[in-house]
């Protein structure tokens, strides 16, 4: 006896399990009404490696004389390249090819560079030229060996992208190419994130051409003194920031001129060389009601143990953040070392009992190092 299920039913069973590629494959089996709805989300992501069985595969389906129906489904492409890879060619072979992905909207490219490599042809030309309407960018640079002659064209890479909302730099060792006097950042960027002191010269150059009038978001690295003024200018021009990440310093500039912050993640608290009232000195800058969520990161993930939460607690509670709704202790994610242990939240509970008695949530734990910078 065959059973009817309503489409609706079907649509919503799928999405639940849009996360799930295994159970997404077993739902494409059971009929056509399935399939179109699972397509969408099997799909979404696709990954290219240096293996035959992925990127050479991946260029004998484009160049495949049967139609290829999973690509208008493709948003989002990771890319990992190796110019030395006896198969990084193929990245390139396929360009022709690569307009056919009219649906991708996020790159992520992860590549290795050596002293031999053309930076140039792989930041500048080819596979990474042939998404022009993409609005998020995540590049991952490492290196094998010495470090290349040739400076990186990074802004010239950024320039690739005039849609670009979201840009992510995680890991870049090296110098980049000072930009022509041509490059134009892109006008919609929103979401900033720097998490390399080498990388600084991006914020510079968009701070010389205006580039962070409509950012929202901002992370920046932990910096060294000469770099202040970088930071100090580009929280200046972000008038419009909404969440914001950075390192822990006396020097920093105030904050009183974002008053739409809603989420702060604050780096860089170790035992030892800051204290509680360091913290309250620091937000006492912040002129925002609308304060929801504070993340306080250090080398262990509770600072109870070293510190005295007492007025922390009470100026938290104060009615000065009125709106604030999380308050997480995370640990440093590359400090190995540092891990919550089971009674954190207990006894976080019981220093902060203001916090505690008020609706606000208090957690301990490891902040995530995934693209987010936010969620814990």
């Amino acid at each position: 006896m065959s059973i009817q299920v309503p489409q609706e039913l079907v649509d919503q069973i799928v999405d639940y399990l849009a996360h799930d590629p295994s159970s997404l494959k077993a739902c494409s089996l059971v009929s056509r009404a399935w399939v179109l709805r699972t397509r969408p989300h099997l799909f979404r992501l696709c990954s290219l490696c240096l293996n035959s069985e992925n990127i050479i595969a991946f260029r004998d389906l484009l160049a495949s004389p049967m139609d290829c129906t999973f690509l208008p489904h493709v948003r989002s492409i990771t890319a990992r390249r190796n110019p030395l890879d006896s198969v990084d060619h193929c990245f390139n072979e396929i360009v022709p090819e690569l307009q056919r992905l009219t649906g991708v909207h996020a790159l992520e490219m992860i590549t290795a560079i050596s002293p031999d490599v053309d930076t140039d042809e792989i930041f500048r030309t080819g596979f990474i030229a042939s998404f022009p309407r993409v609005t998020r960018l995540v590049l991952d640079c490492y290196f094998q060996g010495d470090t290349p002659q040739q400076p990186l064209p990074l802004i010239e890479t950024i320039c690739l992208f005039p849609a670009l909302e979201e840009l992510d730099i995680k890991d870049l060792s090296y110098r980049i190419a000072t930009p022509g006097a041509t490059a134009v950042p892109p006008q919609s960027l929103r979401n900033l994130l720097i998490r390399a002191p080498t990388t600084l010269p991006v914020l510079t150059w968009l701070l010389a051409s205006d580039g962070l009038r409509s950012v929202d978001t901002l992370r920046l690295p932990q910096l060294i003194s000469w770099n202040v003024p970088s930071m100090r200018e580009a929280l200046r021009q972000c008038q419009s920031l909404c969440q914001l990440d950075i390192f822990y310093r006396r020097n920093v500039p105030n904050l009183s001129m974002h008053p739409n912050l809603r989420s702060l993640v604050l780096r860089g608290l170790y035992p030892g060389f800051t204290h509680a009232d360091d913290i309250i000195m620091f937000l006492s800058q912040l002129g925002t009601p609308k304060l929801e969520r504070l993340t306080l990161v250090t080398q262990r993930a509770v600072l109870s143990r070293h510190w005295d939460l007492g007025p922390l607690d009470a100026f938290l509670a104060s009615e000065r953040f009125p709106h604030l709704a999380s308050v997480t202790f995370a640990a440093d994610p590359e400090d190995e070392h540092s891990q919550a242990h089971p009674e954190d939240e207990a006894l976080l509970s019981k220093l902060l009992p203001l916090l505690r008695a008020s609706s606000c949530v208090l957690s301990v734990g490891r902040l995530s190092v995934s693209l987010d910078t936010f969620s814990v």
